[in-house]
């Protein structure tokens, strides 16, 4: 139990974050990845912060070194593992609930409480559309079609499923 306190401790000195209870940011707010390799035996953990906003959703965007991530403030961040970096995309009007990638690791796409679902181009950060729904969106999930359309199914508050295809042309 000592040992599990003083890991506790660690995590929430790597935070920006001295108070025990959790409910004081200390920090300002950049972005960064922190090594955390308190409760482990090798260097496969890292502790990836928006230091002091919530990240709501995550994904890691397959063949890259690139984690996209959804937080409380609005934003679509892209982070570079190796670099720390963080890309943040702007629109959304209401917290980031939900984000996914396509298969080819070419797009983004987000997902947020302001009823919008966001297609975003990994490599310029670009906004290729837009897509509302009638209510906020819990998750999305993307699907690359052979013809070179995409897929995007989205759950909505209501349990409703919504699914949108972009044709080839449009990307």
């Amino acid at each position: 139990q000592q040992q599990q306190q003083q890991q506790q401790q660690q995590r929430q000195q790597l935070n920006g974050n001295s108070n025990s209870d959790n409910n004081e940011d200390n920090s300002n707010s950049s972005n960064n990845i922190n090594n955390d390799n308190s409760n482990t035996h090798d260097n496969s953990t890292q502790i990836l912060q928006q230091r002091g906003t919530p990240i709501l959703a995550a994904e890691w965007i397959i063949a890259s070194d690139t984690i996209i991530g959804g937080n409380q403030q609005h934003e679509v961040c892209l982070w570079k593992v190796s670099t720390g970096n963080c890309q943040t995309l702007l629109g959304h009007t209401g917290p980031v609930t939900a984000v996914a990638s396509s298969n080819d690791g070419r797009f983004a796409i987000s997902a947020a409480e302001d009823c919008t679902i966001r297609l975003w181009e990994i490599r310029s950060g670009q906004l290729l559309a837009q897509f509302w729904a009638d209510e906020a969106i819990h998750s999305v999930a993307t699907f690359d079609m052979p013809d070179g359309s995409l897929r995007i199914a989205a759950a909505l508050e209501s349990g409703r499923l919504l699914w949108l295809q972009m044709p080839a042309c449009n990307l």
